[in-house]
């Protein structure tokens, strides 16, 4: 799609994070389109990285679900935008050109709920479980739970050892105020399967 489209050149793909990070100095890219959902490693450690090694380009980030979470992380990492993978192919181009020219690619929801958290409102009301208290290595961790990933796959797929996500396992029992192993695996599913997502009352 992108390659047909008119005033965009595809510079290059990558499938892992450090993939990306060797192919995209010499890319010459204006913007990098960042899965925050990936196999192996964390969307937004990548974009931390291509901020901090590859500061002139741009990052639109993909998200797949639950944007009031996920969105503000991306941002918060250097992402200057942000489309759903369910949106429309028009809505993608918008954001790549609208990124590449300078500007910011948000929503107006998430744009009143950021300056909420600016003026220190709290706009987490919506956040029913309180993912929103979790790092962003805590909830990616909560989601590879939830799409079945074992302790030692997590470990193998981040460069974690096994004792370091129990840990993190641990942690996210805690602050999630769940004491069950199994409590959790069922909430991650839940939030996986998109069941936890939550709508915005008038």
């Amino acid at each position: 799609m992108l390659k047909s489209a008119p005033g965009l050149v595809v510079c290059g793909e990558a499938a892992t994070p450090g993939e990306a990070m060797s192919r995209l100095p010499a890319s010459r890219a204006d913007v990098a389109i960042v899965d925050l959902l990936l196999e192996e490693g964390s969307g937004l450690d990548l974009i931390q990285d291509i901020r901090a090694q590859c500061p002139k380009v741009y990052v639109l980030a993909l998200i797949s679900h639950e944007a009031h979470l996920f969105a503000e992380r991306a941002l918060r990492a250097g992402a200057r935008g942000y489309v759903r993978k369910q949106d429309s192919p028009a809505r993608l181009m918008e954001g790549i050109r609208t990124i590449a020219h300078g500007g910011f690619f948000v929503e107006p929801a998430m744009t009143n709920m950021l300056m909420d958290v600016l003026i220190g409102s709290g706009a987490r009301r919506d956040d029913r479980i309180g993912l929103t208290r979790l790092t962003d290595k805590e909830l990616d961790i909560f989601e590879r739970i939830g799409r079945g990933e074992s302790t030692h796959e997590i470990a193998f797929r981040l460069h974690l050892s096994a004792k370091t996500v129990e840990t993190y396992r641990t942690r996210i029992k805690r602050k999630l105020c769940m004491g069950r192993s199994e409590s959790l695996v069922h909430a991650a599913t839940a939030f996986i399967q998109g069941r936890l997502g939550s709508k915005a009352k008038a």
